[in-house]
């Protein structure tokens, strides 16, 4: 009996499932197009003057007859701009960190923009309060967050108040830390390029959560000694918190602690808000917070679908939760091709810091080379490679240039036929690779005519030449194109290492630390179940 009819249907049900992907990515692409900007623009308030403060002249007061009010210094007015805000619940508007809620770091209102303005009762009527401070019972104004103004286009910035700015009671010391190499916990080693970063900054990648075996061989070979949990994130963070689990042993009062988590993969976009998606980074969390052991920074990789209406209001209580925690969070936009990268994606970059500063975001640059520069060495062919051994031609061995040793596996693979119409050519003399709308990341070599190999596609995505992939090369070449580039992530690790460098006291150990709790957060209390 002959099969020829079920692998003919076959090929129909998978040619139809490629259809429907790739109108799935095009709405993609064009959302990302359309609307990705405007979306971050939200995020970023700019000041309604750019007026100089020095080119203002203050005084003592100023009666205004169109408002029926005057404006003392030193004293609170209420005012009712255009728009009016009505929630009671305020958010300081702020330019510097080291200034913020201070006079020097106020914004210039024109009177124009005040349809109302009356007095407020006492110094008071606007309270300063925790970051995890439920809303008063009175019905005054409070104020728990700042956020910054646009001092930059592609980034972004909520801040608890700075605690000079609350009750003595309520105010913290900044964190200090021993002299100690930073360790991570990557809670995505799916993602090899974001560990890949924070160890060429000197990171100590010390555990890996969410490991699979089949897939993350390349991991583990990077990072031998690390400690490696086999369960969801979220899952071994429980099972920590209740004592089922062992947490890494690496882990030292006053080391600096990271955890990066890396979701790069597309959202699928419906028709408005969705109630039932599930963020992972909010159940990531929702579990730190309810756990006793707390980290310093937490760097998460977002797809920039993660601002689209559906998704946007988890996302938000993602940030409410860390700032609730006394967490600055900084948020970023990073076009990759604005960074060196030839892959034209654009990613969302959370930062949760326990810092109340600025952070060295790493400067962009447009000398991205040419695809042809960037892997002219791993095009040669095998002169091992003939009529009679035609397979010998599959695995290039090069030492370009006096690097190491370089294998390019994998030369001479074509794609299926119900996926070579998703594939394109990648043109040599472009410095920028287009989304391919295929999920295996189809781009085919201009003279072989064949697929890019992983090492072609590992040297696109910013890989060094000596890191060795393990599994099957369609599985890798999609797993290397879909990792944060390590070039972006080794900026944001030094970026986490000047902050840290800042906040270091030399010459008191582990021990000291444990005893003297200069942690900067509270101590908490023994858990009792």
């Amino acid at each position: 009996m002959s099969c020829l009819p079920v692998c003919t249907q076959r090929m129909k049900e998978l040619a139809k499932e490629r259809e429907l992907e790739h109108g799935k990515r095009i709405e993609w692409n064009d959302w990302v197009a359309d609307n990705l900007v405007v979306q971050f623009e939200k995020l970023v308030f700019p000041r309604r003057s750019q007026l100089p403060r020095a080119s203002a002249v203050p005084h003592w007061e100023y009666s205004c007859q169109r408002l029926n009010h005057a404006f003392v210094r030193d004293e609170y007015s209420q005012l009712t701009l255009i728009p009016s805000v009505r929630e009671n619940e305020l958010v300081l508007q702020f330019h510097d960190f080291e200034t913020m809620g201070q006079k020097s770091d106020g914004e210039i209102i024109f009177l124009d923009d005040i349809t109302q303005a009356q007095a407020l009762p006492s110094q008071d009527s606007v309270l300063h309060l925790l970051p995890a401070a439920d809303e008063p019972q009175s019905a005054g104004y409070f104020c728990r967050f700042a956020i910054r103004d646009r001092s930059n286009a592609n980034a972004a910035c909520i801040t608890p108040l700075n605690s000079g700015l609350l009750s003595r009671q309520d105010r913290w010391k900044r964190p200090r830390y021993a002299p100690s190499k930073p360790i991570v916990i990557d809670l995505s080693p799916r993602d090899l390029g974001l560990a890949e970063g924070f160890s060429q900054a000197e990171f100590d990648i010390i555990a890996g959560l969410g490991f699979d075996s089949e897939q993350d061989m390349s991991w583990r070979t990077r990072y031998p000694t690390a400690t490696i949990y086999d369960e969801s994130p979220p899952s071994v963070l429980s099972h920590m918190r209740r004592g089922k689990l062992l947490p890494p042993q690496d882990v030292k009062a006053g080391v600096p602690k990271v955890l990066i988590f890396s979701e790069t993969g597309p959202l699928v976009i419906g028709g408005g808000e969705d109630p039932y998606f599930d963020l992972p980074l909010l159940n990531i969390i929702n579990e730190l917070n309810a756990s006793e052991d707390d980290f310093d920074f937490l760097v998460s990789i977002q797809p920039a679908g993660i601002l689209h209406p559906q998704c946007l209001p988890s996302f938000a209580k993602a940030v409410l939760e860390l700032l609730k925690k006394r967490n600055s969070v900084h948020v970023f936009s990073v076009r990759l091709p604005d960074h060196g990268i030839s892959n034209s994606q654009t990613y969302i970059v959370l930062l949760a810091s326990p810092i109340c500063s600025d952070v060295p975001w790493p400067a962009t640059h447009l000398d991205t080379k040419s695809i042809e520069e960037q892997i002219c060495h791993l095009k040669s062919k095998n002169p091992r490679a003939d009529d009679t051994h035609p397979t010998a031609g599959k695995h290039v061995f090069l030492n370009p240039a006096g690097q190491v040793n370089v294998y390019n596996h994998g030369t001479g693979q074509l794609p299926d036929a119900t996926d070579r119409p998703y594939f394109k050519t990648v043109d040599f003399e472009s410095n920028i690779i287009l989304p391919t709308l295929y999920s295996d990341h189809g781009w085919l070599h201009p003279t072989r005519h064949d697929i890019l190999t992983v090492r072609e596609c590992a040297r696109i995505q910013g890989f060094p030449d000596d890191y060795i992939f393990y599994g099957a090369d369609k599985a890798l070449r999609s797993q290397i194109i879909a990792s944060f580039p390590p070039p972006i992530a080794r900026g944001i690790a030094e970026a986490i290492r000047k902050i840290i460098k800042e906040h270091t006291a030399p010459g008191l150990d582990a021990s000291t630390f444990a005893a003297l709790n200069l942690g900067g957060r509270p101590q908490k209390r023994t858990r009792v179940d």
